[in-house]
């Protein structure tokens, strides 16, 4: 690389840097902006609860999203989601249920009800087999149709889905 574009690519460097921390010093001076509130967001635990009293399990779904691919970054977001929610269900009898219409995601749905289980303090409670692999076809009917009949057998009190469908 020749000294022209070193200097180049440093003054860039320094004017990135500089906007970013001007920026972050001008956004404290003006106070913190309120996020909008989202009413799924807020209805949540009130879902959760109303599962845990009623003794039914929750569902979380992650849809076909899946690690490896272009998708990754959605199952890696979707998961986190669904870990906050799987964590509140943890305390309840009966243990939450995790789908997901990818094999490649299986281990991840399971690890997250294991670190669910793991924050309540409850390990002992964790039962991998509540991570449920439904196959899918291309447009996922198979995936709902398996949701439907899940949904009566098992009693699921809700369904809390976050990922890739259809």
């Amino acid at each position: 690389m020749d000294t022209t574009t070193q200097i180049i690519t440093l003054l860039i460097i320094m004017a990135a840097l500089i906007i970013s921390l001007s920026s972050q010093w001008i956004a404290r001076r003006r106070g913190q902006q309120p996020l909008r509130p989202i009413r799924a967001y807020a209805t949540l635990p009130g879902m959760i609860n109303r599962t845990i009293e009623s003794g039914r399990p929750l569902h979380l779904g992650l849809g076909s999203a899946t690690i490896g691919g272009q998708q990754t970054l959605l199952a890696l977001a979707g998961t986190e989601f669904l870990y906050e929610a799987a964590r509140q269900a943890a305390i309840g009898d009966s243990s939450p249920i995790f789908t997901v219409a990818e094999p490649s995601a299986l281990p991840l749905a399971s690890d997250t009800l294991r670190r669910a289980y793991s924050a309540q303090q409850r390990p002992q409670q964790f039962d991998a087999t509540r991570a449920c692999w439904l196959p899918s076809g291309h447009h996922s009917l198979a995936y709902a149709a398996a949701l439907s009949a899940m949904t009566r057998e098992d009693r699921i009190g809700a369904h809390v889905m976050a990922g890739s469908f259809g």
